[in-house]
Order: structure tokens, then C-alpha cells, then sequence
């Protein structure tokens, strides 16, 4: 069986506590083996973002969960026009 094809754009979005975004490290560097070139996206809070800085090859968007609707909207313009294939969560 060959392996899927590969989507144009990947989106990983974990709002969640720390260990969340650690447990989804793995999931990041098996999807960046088997799809090199794809850009991968992932949406975090600020605190997951900081530990993760280092992640090589993932685009990493802060959400503020603590802006309220501010937040919300300041997302929505990082993200403005963007489209993904796939999306995690």
C-alpha cells in the first residue's frame, strides 16, 4: 500500500495545558518525515508557544487565551486569507 499523498498545507491547533502541546511533538516530527515539504501551522497559547520555540520547521501562531474577543480577532488577522488542507486538533 502506498502512502497518502501529501496535503498542501497542514494546520495543528492545541489551546490546551502544556502536556497537551508536549504530547503532540511526535505527531509534528511524523508528519514532517513523511511530508518534508508541506508547511505545517500550529496554533497555540503563549505559555505552549514559549516551550516550543524550538521546534525546527513549524510555524508557530500565538493565540492570547486570555484576550477574550480581542484575541479572538487578533487571530483571525494572523491568519487572514490563509487556508488549510488539514487541520488537527
Amino acid at each position: 500500500m502506498s502512502p497518502p499523498a501529501a496535503p498542501r498545507s497542514i494546520c495543528l491547533l492545541r489551546l490546551s495545558a502544556l502536556g497537551d502541546a508536549t504530547h503532540m511533538v511526535p505527531l509534528v516530527r511524523t508528519l514532517r518525515r513523511a511530508w518534508p515539504h508541506v508547511p505545517i501551522t500550529w496554533i497555540l497559547g503563549k505559555g505552549e508557544a514559549r516551550l516550543m520555540e524550538g521546534l525546527e520547521d513549524v510555524e508557530l501562531v500565538v493565540f492570547d487565551k486570555t484576550a477574550g474577543l480581542h484575541g479572538i480577532a487578533d487571530l483571525r488577522k494572523k491568519l487572514a486569507g490563509r487556508r488549510f488542507e488539514v487541520l488537527l486538533q
